[in-house]
């Protein structure tokens, strides 16, 4: 959902002085997007004998049952429940937190009680971190350059940048379980995304202090700009005004 977005997203965005609304806008939509895109691009890359296995109906009324239903919910008590929430936002982010961290426990714990890590060692997880920095690289990038291609204001061009390389914990577990059950190789996709995410959290946090400090920079800079062109232009009137009056007798 937009949840784990604003907690991770929007303070990058806010940072980098991009467009906190517009951010906040295409993260929840991708979020709500990717509930329907996921199962059906599953069904598309895996093989015959396994997506046959997959009923991709049930699948997406699972998603919707267990991720967009509690966000509509969670939405209407907020004009009465809102400031209690805030109040107890600390309690309620642990509780959120526990109950991912409970999810990748299990499913680790599965995997190792059928075998799946035996003979997988630690160049293994060279091989996926150095896959995870590769599609990171290739999707920022990516974003970058469209966005730069379609002459976008730049604060769009951070949401963009931040937005479409978004793939956090707090939905892509969730969606992993129900989409994969209890399988269990669950674990090994899940390492994927363990590394994914706090490698995102720690790029874009460098690019959103480096883009805000320049554009704090650059917003100092234009009173102090504005000052000279008027003071410019102020000494310009004067000494026309001199030349029309001609010399001093």
């Amino acid at each position: 959902t937009g949840k784990d977005f604003r907690r991770t997203g929007r303070p990058a965005t806010a940072v980098a002085r991009g467009d906190v609304p517009a951010a906040l806008f295409n993260a929840t939509l991708s979020s709500v997007l990717g509930v329907f895109l996921t199962p059906l691009w599953l069904t598309a890359v895996r093989p015959a004998g396994a997506s046959a296995s997959v009923p991709i109906g049930s699948v997406i009324w699972d998603l919707v049952l267990w991720l967009i239903l509690p966000l509509a919910l969670g939405q209407l008590p907020r004009p009465f429940l809102g400031k209690l929430a805030a109040r107890h936002k600390q309690q309620i982010q642990r509780v959120d937190r526990i109950t991912i961290l409970l999810l990748i426990y299990t499913s680790f714990c599965d995997s190792f009680q059928a075998g799946i890590w035996q003979g997988h060692g630690f160049v293994s997880l060279l091989v996926a971190a150095g896959l995870c920095v590769l599609v990171l690289a290739i999707v920022m990038a990516t974003t970058a350059f469209i966005a730069s291609a379609a002459n976008l204001p730049f604060e769009d061009q951070i949401v963009a940048i931040f937005c479409g390389s978004k793939k956090t914990l707090a939905s892509g577990v969730p969606m992993a379980r129900l989409i994969f059950g209890h399988d269990p190789g669950l674990s090994v996709i899940l390492l994927q995304l363990m590394i994914y995410h706090p490698l995102q959290l720690l790029v874009c946090g460098w690019f959103a202090s480096r883009w805000g400090r320049a554009r704090l920079q650059a917003q100092r800079q234009q009173p102090l700009a504005a000052d000279l062109e008027r003071g410019a232009l102020q000494s310009a009137r004067s000494v026309g005004r001199a030349r029309r009056r001609g010399p001093l007798r």
